[in-house]
């Protein structure tokens, strides 16, 4: 073997390594990238402790706090303190806000008891709940 055909063979293996390294780290990242989308769908809407209050802030591509707890009648504030446009979209479109940019604001009242999931319609993976309960309902009644 020449130092020709050495120096070829050596620069071939180096290139099937690399190709191998990458392949590699991309099959990884699709793998986690996988694991974070499972766990997302397998952790129920809302968790996280409920806060009674009627103030959502959007931040950090976050609905904060997840879950609230109103009366029914009460009108629940959403804020954008992002960046970025979002909106407040009812899983069952009954609500929806049109985009808000920074520090704009949108209302709902929920007049009736139940839980009212929602999402924004433009980064769908956040997610969040309002719990209406009667005065001096408990959990899960």
């Amino acid at each position: 073997m020449d130092r020709s055909t050495s120096f070829g063979a050596l620069v071939a293996s180096a290139l099937i390594a690399g190709v191998v390294t990458i392949c590699a780290i991309n099959a990884h990242a699709q793998a986690a990238s996988m694991h974070d989308m499972h766990n997302m769908a397998a952790t129920p809407m809302g968790t996280g402790p409920a806060v009674m209050t009627n103030t959502v802030q959007i931040r950090d591509f976050s609905f904060i706090p997840r879950t609230i707890v109103v009366t029914p009648g009460t009108t629940v504030t959403w804020t954008n303190v992002d960046d970025e446009p979002h909106t407040v979209t009812a899983n069952d479109r009954a609500y929806h806000s049109a985009a808000m940019d920074t520090d704009q604001t949108y209302t709902h009242t929920f007049a009736t008891a139940g839980e009212f999931h929602y999402f924004c319609a433009l980064h769908p993976h956040m997610t969040a709940t309002v719990i209406v309960r009667a005065p001096g309902a408990t959990q899960g009644h």
